[in-house]
């Protein structure tokens, strides 16, 4: 939308100042960047609402503490929930003050049960899932050609995690493991499904939900389905 450098850069009011409207269509030329609170604020009691939180910190080496320390374990919670905590706190991860600010901002407004927060940030999920047990955490995840472990480590946090979802990109589903998911409690949303034969094919797997851009498209395909 035209900003120059990186978001995190500026400030609110100094990206507030900024047209996110017009490079998709004149008539939204008055548009700006809302806040979270902003955003919040128009949903509530309204409709749902995913918050992704963004990975914002290298957390490398704090993962490979958390994992020499209790990687052994069947599950870290509800065990080693201090123990996690106090690694993460000392970190001094931005990833812990982020998620911070978010389930604050959700408990102000009391939308606890509109909302679920999740990340490809296992740092962001395990902070969640220990300050909010009463909000739903998701686990974002995808392989990588460049990083062929990448998947691995998914399956692994996610095995310690027990988050309340697993969320894979489209091309990572098997029907294995929509149900080893399921078999854990656990729901699972697929990204980013945008073509009809790929909702078609995660619907038949028994998906519980598809992250998409195409929202009417993927509501048609599932009446289509249940006819």
């Amino acid at each position: 939308c035209g900003i120059p450098g990186e978001f995190g850069d500026y400030t609110l009011a100094e990206l507030k100042r900024y047209d996110v409207g017009s490079w998709f269509d004149q008539k939204f030329a008055a548009e700006r960047i809302p806040s979270l609170a902003e955003t919040l604020d128009l949903a509530r009691g309204k409709i749902g609402v995913y918050i992704e939180i963004k990975d914002s910190d290298d957390d490398t080496e704090l993962r490979r503490t958390l994992l020499s320390e209790f990687g052994q374990s069947d599950s870290l919670f509800p065990a080693h929930r201090d123990g996690v905590l106090r690694r993460i706190e000392a970190s001094g991860s931005r990833n812990l003050q982020l998620t911070r600010e978010v389930i604050a901002l959700v408990r102000d407004r009391g939308m606890q049960d509109q909302i679920v927060i999740q990340s490809f940030s296992v740092i962001v999920c395990a902070v969640a899932l220990i300050e909010a047990p009463d909000l739903r955490t998701e686990l974002l995840a995808s392989s990588s050609e460049r990083d062929p472990l990448q998947w691995n480590r998914f399956l692994e946090w996610n095995r310690l995690l027990r988050p309340h979802g697993f969320n894979p990109n489209k091309a990572d589903v098997t029907q294995t493991l929509v149900n080893d998911a399921h078999a854990r409690g656990q729901t699972m949303a697929v990204w980013t499904v945008n073509n009809p034969e790929d909702m078609r094919d995660l619907a038949r797997f028994g998906v519980d939900s598809l992250i998409t851009d195409k929202p009417d498209l993927a509501v048609s395909i599932t009446a289509e389905l249940n006819r």
